[in-house]
């Protein structure tokens, strides 16, 4: 195990192994994905813990969550550990079950949603627990704190 959870089987990767055939979501096949993708629509949660995840994987899971009132809804998400290779929005996403991203890399602009009453400044690489825990993100523009630029590293950040 690797940072609490089964490391993918592909040389190299912490990410967590999924079903079966025990690869991260990053690295499996086309049609295991297809079959994770359909349990993600499901059941609306994902576990991308370790996973280096590009734009266009993260489009993807992103896609297929359920929707209400036009708004993604994802319930529990676990990005523990997980890179993002490149931009990524979460605009539009509502978290409705724990959504951890502690340790987390963001190596561009990432973004949350509308702003937070009485919203903190970010301290370079560390997302405040207390100013996410229990609040909806909607969307309507960037999280002011929580719209990171450049490569950053979050030490400890969940959405509750």
């Amino acid at each position: 195990m690797a940072d609490g959870w089964e490391r993918c089987l592909a040389p190299g990767c912490n990410g967590a192994a999924l079903g079966p055939e025990r690869y991260c979501l990053r690295d499996l096949g086309s049609v295991p994905l297809d079959a994770e993708l359909e349990r993600i629509r499901a059941e609306g949660t994902v576990d991308a813990r370790g996973v280096t995840l590009t734009p266009e994987l993260l489009t993807r899971v992103l896609e297929v969550m359920p929707r209400k009132d036009g708004r993604t809804v994802l319930g529990d998400a676990q990005f523990e550990g997980a890179t993002f290779e490149a931009g990524c929005t979460f605009d539009g996403v509502d978290f409705t079950g724990h959504a951890g991203f502690n340790d987390a890399t963001f190596r561009d602009e990432a973004k949350f949603g509308r702003p937070l009453p009485r919203p903190r400044p970010l301290h370079p690489g560390h997302v405040r627990e207390r100013q996410l825990r229990r609040r909806p993100l909607r969307q309507g523009g960037q999280v002011p704190g929580h719209h990171l630029h450049g490569h950053q590293r979050v030490r400890r950040g969940e959405i509750r």
